[in-house]
């Protein structure tokens, strides 16, 4: 159950964020292999006086995936590429994409009620 966030600020990506937030969810379902119903996805808009980036490292939009630790780094090197992808065919510039996955070991997912993942997934 990865958790997909796209986030940009208001202005610096003026395509449809509907048509981008489901091209990083494709683009994460084919490069990690998962079900399209298996992602949580969410999409933030901020105004600009909430964004800063560091000088020279303008980001006009930002993808973040959570996701339990255990993908292989061709995985990932894939769903960049495939998220960048998507950037562009929305109209954004992939030039100014930030991707980041970040592993987390099942143990740090607290799911179903307040049960770590990895008791709540562990074999019966």
């Amino acid at each position: 159950m990865p958790i997909i966030t796209v986030s940009y600020e208001k202005g610096q990506f003026t395509g449809d964020g509907q048509a981008l937030l489901h091209g990083v969810r494709e683009a994460l379902t084919e490069a990690f292999s998962l079900p399209p119903d298996d992602v949580f996805t969410l999409l933030r808009v901020y105004e600009p006086e909430y964004v800063r980036f560091p000088k020279g490292q303008e980001t006009s939009i930002l993808v973040e995936v959570s996701c339990f630790s255990g993908r292989s780094a061709e995985q990932k090197e894939r769903f960049f590429q495939l998220a960048a992808r998507a950037v562009t065919d929305v109209g954004g510039d992939a030039e100014h994409m930030l991707a980041v996955v970040h592993d987390i070991p099942m143990e740090n997912w607290g799911v179903w009620g307040g049960q770590s993942a990895k008791k709540a997934f562990a074999p019966k």
